[in-house]
């Protein structure tokens, strides 16, 4: 038992031996696997309610927390470097690539941090709250904001597209690379819809639910590399499962690239905040029915 309440998902250290989570107690905890004993624990001075990540080349850990300030330890449990971001809390999770930390704050302040030293090499202040993780795909960075906007930057910090949606987005984004030409971008929005970018932006799909999403959608190769799923979860509980079809020739919308089919449909009993995972033929839900739910699926 950990000291507090848990919203951090957790993440694996490189080789598998251990997990490391964030805690209400102020803590960084690292986990064993093989026992669930803890290891080691680090504190900050607020929440970690940010998801760890893991840097592939070095096993370091970078997550933030909500004393304002992005935390980079060693495997052992040593601050390897701190820093304060902004004057916002941090709740997203960041990611690594191309050398740097990418975080963003509650204060709208996303920034690019040299992973080694700590230094902060671009910051762009947007002005409203960032809860969404951004994500690192083929161009550069991609997330969502609070009014409702799909932005993405290079590595360097420059714009390179965004666009508008009608709500407000709490949802991360998902990529997903079909092909050497095409890369996937996936996000929700609490207007109902889940939206579907080519790399370079431009509008492929959208398909329009009941209710606000929330949650990450989940994507997946489909049969050949001009399909694809995505596994969507609605707050009000609805699950479905959506094949996408780009460049499908009954579709005459040219802002439409895709035409996209649900699959599969499933009512729970109470509200669907956390992001769906499949892995290996299953499918797994939380629901705030106080389950997890776990489907037998071949997804394709």
């Amino acid at each position: 038992m950990l000291g507090d309440r848990v919203e951090s998902s957790p993440a694996v250290s490189l080789d598998g031996s251990f997990v490391y989570v964030g805690c209400y107690d102020h803590h960084l905890y690292c986990l064993r696997v093989e026992d669930g004993r803890v290891a080691w624990r680090y504190r900050t001075g607020g929440e970690v309610k940010s998801s760890p990540v893991v840097d592939q080349e070095t096993g370091w850990v970078v997550f933030g927390s909500h004393d304002k300030h992005l935390h980079c330890l060693c495997e052992d449990g040593e601050a390897k470097w701190v820093l304060q971001v902004s004057s916002g809390s941090i709740f997203s999770s960041p990611c690594i690539g191309g050398g740097l930390v990418i975080a963003a704050t509650l204060d709208g302040v996303v920034c690019g941090v040299d992973k080694v030293s700590g230094h902060v090499r671009w910051r762009v202040a947007l002005g409203k709250p960032v809860f969404s993780s951004p994500v690192i795909y083929s161009k550069g960075i991609v997330f969502g904001t609070v009014e409702g906007l799909v932005l993405s930057y290079s590595l360097n910090g420059t714009p390179l597209w965004e666009f508008k949606t009608g709500g407000s987005i709490f949802s991360s984004p998902f990529a997903l690379k079909l092909s050497d030409t095409l890369e996937v971008i996936s996000i929700g929005s609490h207007d109902g819809c889940v939206y579907f970018f080519t790399h370079q932006g431009e509008l492929m799909a959208k398909y329009c639910n009941s209710s606000p999403v929330y949650a990450t959608p989940f994507l997946y190769l489909g049969e050949d590399v001009y399909t694809f799923g995505a596994v969507v979860c609605e707050t009000l509980g609805r699950c479905s499962t959506l094949r996408v079809r780009v460049g499908g020739k009954e579709n005459e919308d040219t802002t439409q690239r895709a035409d996209v089919e649900v699959m599969w449909e499933h009512e729970f009993s109470g509200e669907l905040f956390a992001s769906p995972v499949y892995h290996g033929n299953r499918l797994w839900v939380g629901c705030r029915d106080d389950f997890l739910y776990c489907f037998d699926a071949v997804l394709r």
